[in-house]
């Protein structure tokens, strides 16, 4: 399991953005339990990503992730790692620059995603107060592969109450 992989997810996690690069190619299960500690007892979770079933594993919450961490996996590689109300270690703008482009969210009309491609990062942000809602890291590509991933499309179904 290659260090740089654990080195990489636990930056993500103990939010310090600056350090995240982007997913390293060939992390998998072994490095996100090197990473995250154990997952949750139990098989994987499994749940439709892109309308194929897609295996997923909860890691436990830390000092700057206060809900699990679940990492996408396909064929014991990661695909992602989603990050539910991330902490970062300072002002974003300071860690990471400037986004590479700001869309509406999925998650709700009062969020944006603050897309950091090609460094792997999309943070899904509630815009009266800036927390982080969502965080999802991957393997860095151009805003255009972006566009294309699941995590670019993100979309949250509400449905009435009867």
């Amino acid at each position: 399991m290659p260090s740089v992989c654990v080195d990489a997810m636990r930056a993500l996690v103990e939010g310090r953005l600056d350090a995240w690069q982007g997913l390293p190619r060939g992390c998998g299960r072994q490095a996100a339990e090197a990473a995250f500690g154990p997952g949750e007892g139990g098989p994987d979770g499994v749940a439709p990503l892109e309308g194929t079933a897609t295996a997923f594993r909860r890691y436990g919450p830390s000092p700057r992730v206060p809900h699990a961490v679940q990492v996408w996996l396909r064929d014991e590689a990661i695909l992602a790692i989603e990050v539910a109300g991330l902490v970062p270690a300072g002002p974003l703008d300071e860690l990471l620059g400037p986004a590479e482009a700001i869309e509406r969210s999925g998650l709700g009309s009062v969020h944006s995603q603050r897309i950091h491609a090609s460094r792997g990062l999309v943070l899904h942000v509630q815009n009266i107060t800036g927390a982080i809602v969502r965080a999802y890291g991957f393997p860095s590509c151009t805003l255009a592969q972006f566009n294309e991933l699941p995590w670019g499309r993100l979309q949250v179904g509400r449905r009435p109450v009867r």
